[in-house]
């Protein structure tokens, strides 16, 4: 089977963080009985050498010369058009670019498999010039699409005619059929966690690796720095926090275009020194950055189902939580973990000097969130093989040809 992949953000280079979500699935997708086509757009850092022996990947020009190529990566397609909203000029450019690379690869594909709306819409005008069905997976940013009225009808539309349609929670999906899509058409698969590599360590050791000091009380947030991930609200609620709890330190993992400016604000509130920016890391280093912190925060404006927050819940941490997109169904307040309204830095204060000075109900809330992503979410594997079970459901593939090789299993640990 064929198996065209469309995206606006996938791994750039080993380590790159974009995208590394469809990075995941389609390593274990990826096999004998399945050719795998990646098609994403070219930017900055595109390694020369290929990321995977098990599939290709193409990346799609759509301007010149390559360092206006500003439109993807780096938070997504909405968090750049926030940061410049010139960069709206490159989406005609975007779209007519990756509709002619689609339909180049659609021509030997069997099923095109897009990711977030963008691609859908590409994959979508494709499909008449073509045999290929057509999979859609949206994710908590999507929503806004549906929203913006001038646009709704036609996105509508468009969806209606795709063959499946996969979100990652049961509310993204609710929402999509107040939308107006058929609730036959929609499946729930959430994203794989890796319970073996983020599970709860030594936070000494971790210490001693990153070089931070075991006496500080360390509030970690895990993100892209950009404008959605409300890492601003973060910033402002840390002088109040500090004036009851000076121990606290703040570290940031992430890069972004919002960066500079959060750190400026960090300075502007005299907080700078209480605060890291650790910049870009490469995904396996992460579980050893989370067993270095006593609690973790997410003030992201929107979201799905977080994978950052997972993989936080994973390790044993108690996180502190905006109620935004599909967090509600992976925490309960007060039972493994903390809830929040977005856009609120006195309420980051109150959840957070609730959890620096409760031992107890640190231990507690880490515990149990453990025990939640362990009985609730499968590994990579497993969510590759709900995905290839779900090709076999499409018109036009053979029974068992999107399953011909079984793909293994991740035991927890």
């Amino acid at each position: 089977m064929n198996i065209t992949l469309l995206t606006t953000s996938f791994p750039r280079f080993s380590g790159d963080a974009a995208g590394r979500f469809i990075y995941e699935c389609t390593e274990h997708l990826a096999g004998p009985g399945r050719h795998i086509r990646v098609l994403a757009p070219h930017g900055p850092g595109i390694a020369k050498t290929p990321l995977s022996e098990k599939y290709a990947v193409h990346h799609f020009r759509y301007f010149f010369p390559a360092r206006w190529e500003s439109l993807a990566y780096s938070g997504g397609i909405i968090s750049r058009l926030k940061a410049n909203r010139l960069r709206a000029l490159l989406l005609p450019f975007f779209m007519v670019s990756f509709f002619f690379a689609a339909l180049r690869q659609a021509r030997r594909a069997d099923l095109l498999h897009a990711y977030w709306t963008p691609a859908a819409l590409v994959a979508l005008a494709v499909k008449p010039f073509c045999q290929a069905s057509v999979v859609v997976t949206l994710w908590g940013s999507d929503i806004l699409f549906t929203r913006w009225r001038p646009f709704s009808g036609v996105l509508r539309w468009c969806l209606n005619r795709s063959d499946a349609i996969i979100c990652e929670s049961s509310l993204f999906k609710d929402e999509l059929i107040a939308f107006g899509l058929p609730a036959e058409k929609i499946s729930i698969i959430a994203n794989g966690i890796d319970l073996n590599r983020f599970q709860p360590r030594g936070r000494a050791s971790a210490r001693k690796e990153l070089g931070l000091s075991e006496e500080s009380f360390v509030f970690l947030s895990v993100g892209s720095c950009s404008p959605v991930k409300g890492h601003s609200y973060l910033i402002d609620a840390m002088p109040g926090i500090l004036e009851k709890f000076p121990a606290a330190r703040f570290i940031l993992v992430g890069d972004g275009e919002a960066r500079p400016s959060l750190e400026k604000a960090a300075r502007d509130r005299g907080v700078a020194d209480h605060i890291t920016f650790a910049g870009w890391r490469e995904p396996r280093a992460i579980p050893t950055w989370m067993n270095t912190a006593d609690a973790f925060i997410h003030p992201s404006l929107r979201e799905g189902n977080p994978n950052a927050v997972l993989e936080a819940m994973a390790s044993g941490l108690p996180v502190i939580c905006t109620e935004v997109g599909g967090v509600g169904e992976m925490i309960e307040e007060g039972e493994n973990g903390l809830l929040i309204a977005a856009e609120s830095a006195s309420a980051i204060v109150e959840k957070a000097l609730l959890l620096a000075r409760d031992d107890k109900l640190r231990s507690a809330l880490g515990r149990k969130a453990r025990r939640f992503v362990e009985t609730r979410y499968d590994s990579w594997s497993k969510q590759a093989e709900r995905v290839a079970q779900l090709y076999e459901t499409l018109p036009g593939v053979p029974p068992g040809s999107a399953g011909a090789t079984p793909v293994p299993r991740e035991s927890n640990p």
